[in-house]
């Protein structure tokens, strides 16, 4: 007999939050910032190199840390090295004060329907875990999740944050799914991990099927509704 819409259903969905709950997404605050620290401050070019390096990254083990990034985002729109001295103020003067946490449109939508499909949330981030929590709480998201799993001070060398996770849903791997915008430290890491994973792909130009991907988190529902299966 074939598994009922409910069987397919997942006990859990486990989110990333950078680009997948919360859009952080800021070229003009980027653009502002980097003219007070003496650094290119096209806020265009800078939206295109951000992304453009956020894409290279995540392909990287480890991945570059803040000060490596933005080093490379300015040294893509000069064509000419930076001075690394320069990036360290840049960095404080983004940070304070915090910015804004913006969720994406379509993250209510979601969490309501998988609420109603008595599907349990949780957050299973790539980021630092503090910085995750801080994130959410500025974005009134906190109180949507029964708990928080994010990688350590070192994302990349914290594999275990899957095994936490799988530990504290209490069901196998197999009946959980992760939605995260990276597709290789977030939706291949699941899937080596046991756990289904679905890539929300906004961009909407993926890797040719070879990952299973939405381009909204309005597709969820009715993507869970139909089964993801890990392989």
């Amino acid at each position: 007999m074939p598994p009922s819409r409910r069987d397919r259903l997942p006990d859990w969905v486990l989110f990333d939050v950078e680009g997948t709950l919360l859009d952080g997404r800021d070229p003009l605050r980027w653009a502002e910032s980097a003219a007070a620290a003496g650094l290119p401050s096209d806020p265009e070019a800078i939206a295109h190199f951000v992304e453009e390096l956020e894409a290279a990254g995540d392909r990287e083990e480890p991945p570059p840390g803040p000060e490596e990034f933005w080093r490379r985002v300015f040294e893509r729109i000069a064509a000419a090295p930076v001075d690394p001295a320069r990036i360290p103020p840049f960095l404080a003067r983004l940070a304070s004060p915090p910015p804004p946490a913006r969720a994406f449109s379509d993250v209510a939508h979601a969490l309501r329907e998988l609420r109603r499909q008595r599907i349990r949330l949780a957050i299973l981030a790539t980021d630092e875990a503090g910085a995750v929590a801080a994130r959410l709480h500025r974005a009134g998201l906190s109180d949507r999740f029964e708990f928080v799993e994010a990688a350590g001070a070192a994302p990349a060398a914290d594999p275990g944050r899957f095994a936490r996770a799988v530990a504290r849903a209490e069901s196998p791997p197999e009946r959980l799914v992760y939605v995260g915008a990276l597709p290789h430290r977030g939706v291949r890491a699941a899937r080596a991990a046991g756990i289904p994973a679905l890539w929300l792909n906004r961009r909407g130009t993926g890797l040719g099927g070879e990952l299973p991907e939405i381009v909204s988190l309005r597709e969820l529902p009715e993507t869970l509704r139909a089964g993801v299966r890990l392989k």
